[in-house]
């Protein structure tokens, strides 16, 4: 409920996602302004992770970018039940990886309003598509 006479914060949307092969990870990010514009990431994870660490990869990225332009209030949406569990509070860290990870959630979130929601995948599907892009194998073009 809002106070008469105070500003609503307007919501940003981070839809995070994450691929895997035995190249590469891959992280992808898509996150929706207040004004409806979409920014779109990519990440390529060129070190050894597991799909929980990449999920957590495109969150910070995700936090980081909508920090950049000045979001104060946003919904990380994922298909990662145990990242947005632990965000939430309702699953704890296995490891101190994990642990890490979330320490470094917490830490941009700790100046913003922050709700996450665990979606189906077929939701996901922009943020799944720059995943499995930024975890592509290379392609050489011979001259």
């Amino acid at each position: 409920m809002k106070d008469q006479g105070a500003e609503e914060t307007p919501i940003w949307r981070i839809y995070t996602d994450e691929s895997s092969n035995k190249h590469a990870g891959g992280a992808g990010v898509v996150l929706h302004t207040s004004e409806g514009d979409k920014i779109k990431c990519m990440i390529r994870l060129d070190f050894s992770t597991t799909n929980n660490e990449a999920e957590y990869e495109a969150l910070i990225v995700g936090l980081d970018l909508a920090i950049a332009t000045g979001a104060k209030s946003m919904i990380i949406y994922s298909d990662s039940q145990v990242m947005i569990s632990q965000v939430n509070g309702s699953y704890k860290w296995k490891n101190e990886r994990m642990k890490r990870y979330l320490e470094e959630v917490k830490g941009r979130a700790k100046n913003l309003q922050i709700k996450s929601d665990q979606i189906p995948r077929e939701e996901n599907q922009d943020a799944d598509r720059l995943a499995k892009a930024a975890s592509a194998e290379p392609m050489i073009i011979p001259n």
